[in-house]
């Protein structure tokens, strides 16, 4: 880019790029990347379409090589592959030189085949991401509530007696707590919202109904691209219910028996650049000798910022500073999967693929950009291109 840039203040009056044919620096097809309206993969980009910046912020896709097959897979230390090619750059913190660098997949794989420092490379942070604020039907904090602990199909959720400042924050929403009772054997309380019959008629009855919630918990789609205020609100209803804090550490988890709630909260905590992982245990007998019936899921993360519980212990009480994404080692494949890659409109040539948001290097089309930039400078010259 610094080259191209001398070309076009007239500081460099000969610059030959050489690039074989059919070499391109690109990411297989099927590789997920994130946009603004949900998930897709790299292969279904097209130019105008929008991609997120480790920043957080939402970048342009502003050109499409053609397709190439992919020779390389480079492994991270989240525990995904990216399938790519050699020609293939990154952006790393690069701990034998102490500086960031940006390097080709090919400097990956011969670092891999001596057997080196497996954390030398390591991959910049991210932050949370922004998507554009709507209108959302229910108010993400009772949301996550009801979700943490809400009855699938009815208008009610349950917790402790000392949990009162739960209720009390559905109120403040707005939200009616209509009943308030105890069980008799197992002494959880349960809080009933709008309304005292199972289906209710109120605000909440309504909205649960036009989100398609009773009897099918999960977070939709709305909820995962909302602004980052809300998705805390949510994540805070999640907390307040089925979430724990560890004031030591400052690591979070929220733990559930539905697999596909599961995934939902990964994507919300992924999507605010907490770095979760997804941990099971099979029905078991517990230490007070009851026996389980459904596999439990846990979500830990190491939140960064500040989560809007109500209780006071499940606030964020300490921000661990948190390891980079190390690359364990990348290696050669023969027959891989064909793809491509694009250029997006970020200064730095930033954006995030695969399922972990994981911050790789955009390609630069000089052929297509640099001869418009050049004749916008110094539009009484000709540009000629050759090629193969």
């Amino acid at each position: 880019i610094e080259q191209l840039q001398r070309v076009i203040d007239g500081d460099c009056n000969r610059l030959i790029l050489q690039v074989p044919p059919r070499h391109g620096k690109q990411a297989a097809h099927s590789t997920p990347v994130l946009t603004p309206n949900g998930w897709t993969t790299h292969g279904q980009l097209q130019v105008g379409d929008k991609v997120f910046h480790p920043s957080g912020r939402q970048v342009e896709v502003v050109a499409l090589s053609p397709e190439v097959r992919s020779n390389a897979r480079v492994h991270l230390g989240n525990g995904e592959i990216i399938e790519c090619h050699v020609n293939h750059e990154w952006t790393v913190y690069d701990r034998g030189r102490h500086k960031w660098r940006t390097v080709e997949t090919s400097e990956l794989v011969e670092w891999s085949q001596r057997g080196e420092d497996r954390a030398r490379y390591q991959l910049p942070d991210i932050e949370a991401l922004r998507f554009n604020s709507g209108d959302l039907p229910m108010d993400p904090y009772v949301l996550g509530v009801w979700l943490g602990d809400g009855n699938s199909s009815a208008n009610l959720f349950c917790g402790s007696g000392s949990d009162n400042a739960i209720a009390d924050a559905v109120e403040q929403r707005g939200y009616q707590i209509t009943q308030r009772y105890q069980h008799a054997t197992t002494g959880v309380w349960y809080y009933r919202i709008d309304g005292l019959r199972t289906g209710g008629s109120g605000r909440f009855s309504r909205e649960l109904k036009e989100l398609g919630l009773r009897n099918n918990k999960h977070i939709p789609e709305i909820y995962l691209r909302s602004s980052i205020s809300q998705r805390l609100q949510l994540l805070a209803g999640l907390m307040d219910t089925d979430g724990n804090m560890c004031p030591k550490t400052g690591r979070a988890r929220i733990v559930t028996a539905s697999e596909s709630l599961a995934g939902d909260i990964m994507d919300l905590c992924l999507t605010l650049g907490f770095r979760p992982y997804l941990t099971s245990q099979e029905p078991h007998l517990s230490s007070s000798n009851v026996q389980g019936k459904s596999t439990v899921y846990t979500i830990n993360f190491q939140p960064n910022l500040e989560i809007p519980c109500a209780l006071k212990r499940k606030c964020t009480k300490r921000h661990a500073q948190r390891r980079r994404v190390g690359i364990t080692f990348a290696e050669v494949v023969l027959d891989g999967e064909m793809g491509r890659c694009i250029q997006v409109s970020s200064g730095d040539g930033l954006y995030l693929i695969g399922e972990k948001l994981n911050p790789t290097h955009n390609s630069l089309l000089a052929s297509q950009l640099l001869p418009a930039a050049y004749l916008l400078a110094h539009p009484d010259r000709h540009v000629g291109i050759s090629s193969y």
